[in-house]
């Protein structure tokens, strides 16, 4: 009659020495599942691996133990590991503060590259309108446009001409006046207005200095002074003062 292995539950080989007996429970097994090669001499008491582990093992008492050993450091040893831990700690501290300056630096190039694509986002913007102008407008509208910028700048130009042509009417020059160094243009076309009899409060005076090259000594003629006048009728009663007057020092 066949008997099958009790590990695998397969048919056992009829060939001689290819099986084995468990001594304990008389199980049949292969070989080759316990791990006996063929032809391999077996003990007298060989047992199957779970009779193994149901065996009980006896307890060896007179097995000796090591005795743990304790190992205390010297003092050198101590002052050298409480160095390395300063170290340590000296070297954990510097490197947060590495960390910490690279962070505001990242920080730094972030705001940078948020203003970088703020502008490239206006720049992308105005470009995109001047298409869409040259699309609405063409060539010839902007040659239209040119023309108006070009009309309304010599419109300008000219305002800024009849300007400075009447606030040349409100000008006036003094001279033969003495230069002193450190003198006061404004106090003394005042005092000379004053002495033409004519009213000139110091508001009235848009600016008043003296003209021309630096004085080269002190025996050169004096240089004159420009004077402008918030008024024109103001300039108008100096003059006439000034022709009634010729005779006037100061």
């Amino acid at each position: 009659m066949a008997v099958k292995c009790s590990a695998c539950g397969k048919y056992m080989s009829p060939q001689d020495g290819a099986n084995v007996t468990c001594t304990k429970c008389n199980k049949q097994l292969h070989r080759a599942f316990v791990g006996i090669p063929v032809g391999a001499s077996l003990m007298p008491s060989w047992a199957c691996p779970e009779c193994k582990l149901k065996e009980k093992r006896c307890n060896k008492d007179t097995t000796p133990i090591k005795p743990a050993t304790i190992t205390v450091a010297n003092s050198s040893e101590v002052s050298n590991l409480g160095e390395e831990l300063r170290c340590f700690r000296e070297e954990k501290r510097q490197t947060r503060e590495e960390f910490r300056a690279f962070r505001e630096e990242l920080q730094d190039i972030r705001n940078l590259v948020s203003k970088c694509d703020a502008r490239l986002d206006k720049l992308e913007n105005t470009v995109q309108t001047i298409l869409e102008s040259q699309e609405q407008y063409g060539s010839q509208g902007f040659k239209i446009e040119i023309l108006k910028l070009k009309s309304t700048v010599n419109q300008l130009q000219a305002d800024l001409n009849d300007r400075d042509q009447k606030l040349l009417a409100n000008d006036v020059e003094l001279s033969g006046i003495p230069e002193e160094s450190g003198e006061n243009p404004t106090h003394l076309v005042l005092s000379v207005v004053t002495k033409l009899s004519v009213h000139l409060e110091e508001k009235e005076l848009v600016h008043c200095m003296r003209v021309g090259g630096g004085r080269q000594d002190a025996t050169s003629r004096p240089r004159p002074i420009a004077v402008r006048l918030a008024r024109r009728d103001v300039r108008n009663d100096v003059l006439r003062a000034s022709r009634v007057r010729r005779s006037l020092t100061t």
